[in-house]
């Protein structure tokens, strides 16, 4: 009996667990051309969008269905999308090498928000698109308003950190 978690397109078996669990905390996205009958799978993690898989010859119900198993959410209102993504942001952390910096990140692998460490940086600043932002230009508070964005942050992202995508 054929696993409830894979998908079978042609000739190409997609174990749609594994896949997810691979994706888990990322923005990916998913688009069909439906001239060329293509389905392609990116992935953006903060560091360039990749693509991941290109399938050909398929049909866009394929690609429908695709979308479906992964919990890619329509881009646009059309009756028939030809465009799937789900974002969950990344966190970015300039580590200085200081003890406010191993404390933040040492927070947020325990929280498990996803995040980006850029090490060897001139001085700490911590960001999320343009709402979780500082940096040490002025250290005074800097700790207090860095345990106050990450509860924050936790209490954004905690629909989103306890499922998987």
């Amino acid at each position: 009996m054929r696993s409830p978690s894979k998908m079978i397109l042609h000739n190409v078996a997609i174990d749609i667990a594994v896949l997810r669990q691979f994706l888990i905390k990322s923005h990916y996205f998913m688009s069909y051309d439906p001239v060329k009958e293509t389905v392609k799978l990116s992935v953006n993690d903060g560091g360039g969008g990749e693509s991941i898989l290109e399938i050909r010859d398929a049909s866009w119900e394929a690609a429908q269905r695709l979308a479906e198993l992964l919990d890619l959410k329509p881009t646009d209102d059309m009756p028939n999308p030809t465009s799937w993504s789900r974002y969950i942001p990344t966190l970015k952390i300039c580590h200085d090498g200081s003890p406010l910096a191993d404390m933040i990140e040492q927070k947020l692998y325990r929280s498990k928000i996803p995040f980006k460490v850029v090490r060897n940086c001139p001085e700490f600043e911590f960001r999320s698109d343009a709402r979780y932002t500082m940096s040490s230009y002025d250290r005074k508070g800097l700790e207090k308003e860095a345990l106050r964005q990450i509860e924050e942050i936790e209490r954004d992202y905690k629909e989103i950190l306890s499922t998987k995508p």
